[in-house]
């Protein structure tokens, strides 16, 4: 999926823009809904610090786990699986 990906042109969010792009008829950006997605890390494994910064406000992360949660931009959260 990275060199699809790699190899694409003016792949981009926002008004004019491509909000997914697929192979065939099969899905490959984004996965699911959202940007971004956490493959779940061992039990007690916790990311810090995390700090999405956006033009458009908040967005939501899918942390892989189940878990979906809204981030306002520039706002730094911890998550513990």
């Amino acid at each position: 999926m990275n060199n699809i990906l790699n190899n694409a042109i003016n792949l981009k969010l926002g008004d004019g823009q491509v909000s997914a792009a697929y192979l065939n008829d099969v899905r490959v950006w984004p996965v699911f809904d959202g940007i971004w997605r956490f493959d779940t890390p061992s039990p007690g494994t916790t990311i810090t610090g995390f700090k999405v910064t956006t033009s458009s406000g908040g967005v939501f992360v899918d942390w892989g786990d189940g878990d979906t949660e809204f981030v306002n931009s520039g706002q730094s959260i911890n998550k513990t699986y």
